[in-house]
């Protein structure tokens, strides 16, 4: 504990903005946090999340999750950005010119309503109203902005909108498959320097399983490499189920 303090004071002495428990905090490293892992691994899947969109998605509390979120953002794991909302994302995922389009995604309801058009295409406008107990000017709203960001298309029939999928899903999802080497990279390099022995166990363009050590810890990462993907049937972490959740998802696998 002694050697411990010295050593802050000394980064202290240097100019550094780091406090004491910021430092206990990185001699632990970063991810070798259960909860931590599984936040991380949350927004690989659902990147420009909220606060509350992803304590209601792990079914945790609101305060766990902004702490835990904390020690991500300082650690530079994770990226925040004021949006309309705070909202949060894996570093060096995203293309920028993405945000707002995953932004809209990581939402409730733009969501279902995506989910319910790609399962029925063509849905008619007070079909996803009633299907979705949503009222008329809340599915209006939404359907809007998802077409705005060129998520869905409509077509007029008679007095009603029919609703379809675009191709931009499977355009990023095609995107982000091609760029995945970029984010493992990083990912690797992070956790190297954040003290631990990173081994990669499965590395496919829609998936990486990463094995980390620091001592007689050992911890295991599965990331999706494509925002709102699915993990392969057998590949998710057995902690995770406790904080899952059956909300409609719209998948780019």
């Amino acid at each position: 504990m002694k050697k411990m303090i010295t050593e802050f004071d000394k980064l202290l002495t240097h100019g550094s903005s780091l406090t004491r428990d910021d430092y206990r905090i990185k001699k632990k490293s970063t991810l070798m946090n259960n909860s931590r892992c599984v936040i991380f691994e949350y927004l690989c899947r659902h990147p420009c999340s909220t606060v509350s969109g992803i304590a209601k998605g792990l079914a945790v509390s609101e305060s766990s999750v902004r702490w835990h979120l904390d020690k991500l953002v300082f650690e530079k794991f994770v990226t925040v950005k004021e949006n309309g909302s705070t909202i949060f994302f894996p570093s060096n995922m995203i293309n920028p010119e993405h945000i707002d389009i995953f932004r809209l995604m990581a939402m409730d309801r733009s969501n279902a309503i995506l989910e319910s058009i790609r399962s029925r295409k063509g849905v008619y406008q007070n079909e996803l109203s009633k299907e979705l107990d949503l009222n008329i000017r809340t599915v209006m709203k939404y359907t809007s902005d998802l077409e705005y960001f060129g998520l869905i298309r409509c077509a007029s029939d008679g007095k009603y909108k029919r609703y379809y999928l675009t191709d931009l899903i499977d355009n990023l999802k095609d995107y982000y498959r091609k760029n995945s080497k970029y984010f493992k990279e990083f990912i690797v390099k992070k956790t190297r320097r954040d003290g631990l022995r990173p081994r990669i166990m499965l590395s496919t363009p829609e998936l990486l399983r990463l094995k980390m050590e620091m001592g007689s810890e050992i911890k295991v990462l599965t990331l999706p490499m494509i925002p709102f993907g699915r993990i392969p049937h057998g590949l998710e972490d057995m902690r995770k189920k406790r904080f899952r959740k059956k909300n409609p998802l719209i998948s780019l696998t």
